[in-house]
């Protein structure tokens, strides 16, 4: 019974597995801040070329950075 639950309870991801995963979503955030923070920056006409609307744009700049 010991060697049942010991085997059921272990980790199934190591350390460095859970610290490769968190620089991973580190770098999809800071990538994200960069792209809203560009977004918030971005002339009107910009906008316009790209043929986005502004509620969208400002929809997108409003985001937490966890939210894709």
């Amino acid at each position: 019974m010991t060697e049942l639950t010991s085997s059921y309870h272990q980790a199934r991801y190591s350390i460095f597995d859970l610290i490769s995963q968190l620089k991973t979503t580190g770098a999809v955030w800071r990538q994200r801040v960069r792209e809203r923070r560009y977004l918030a920056q971005m002339h009107w006409r910009e906008a316009a070329d790209m043929n986005v609307p502004h509620s969208a744009i400002e929809a997108e700049i409003a985001k937490p950075m966890w939210r894709a």
